[in-house]
């Protein structure tokens, strides 16, 4: 399955502000799980393991 323009622009976007991330092989958004958080799975090179991404707002964090 391949990423829509979307979800394209998203991780291009997600890059940008984390640049820790930037040499991944792979980012797949999961739509798993009850929480309205985003969640991503993104593969690093193989000398590194992978990373759960989640992503919320500020004001989820305040309450």
């Amino acid at each position: 399955m391949s990423a829509t323009s979307g979800e394209v622009r998203a991780i291009d976007a997600l890059i940008k502000e984390i640049p820790f991330i930037k040499n991944y092989r792979n980012i797949v958004k999961i739509d798993k799980g009850f929480s309205s958080d985003e969640k991503y799975r993104v593969r690093m090179p193989a000398e590194q393991s992978d990373l759960l991404l989640r992503l919320f707002s500020v004001e989820e964090l305040e309450q």
